[in-house]
């Protein structure tokens, strides 16, 4: 994780990688198999999935959350929700895969 942390360091705010490497070291519970954090200091604004499956190892800076390797869950395991929040409401997304 502190090198994934490492070669984003020049793209992301300071304040939100310490935030992951206080939770890491001294939060989470690692029940899950993988962890999926999502954070903007600037907005105040922090979420953290634990997850049963494993994904990807990556860290990603963006204007927008990166759902990609939460999205690619959907082929092996069939069903999931996205929530999207903003100032103005949320949407939650339901997508399950159908047998063909």
């Amino acid at each position: 994780m502190r090198r994934l942390l490492k070669e984003v360091e020049d793209q992301a705010d300071a304040e939100d990688i310490a935030a992951v490497e206080r939770f890491v070291d001294f939060e989470y519970d690692w029940k899950g198999r993988s962890l999926s954090i999502f954070s903007c200091a600037n907005d105040d604004y922090w979420q953290q999935y634990a997850l049963a499956v494993p994904v990807e190892s990556r860290a990603i800076v963006s204007d927008k959350p990166y759902v990609t390797p939460l999205a690619g869950l959907w082929d092996t395991y069939g069903r999931f929700v996205v929530a999207m929040v903003d100032r103005q409401g949320a949407r939650l997304l339901l997508f399950q895969m159908e047998n063909s």
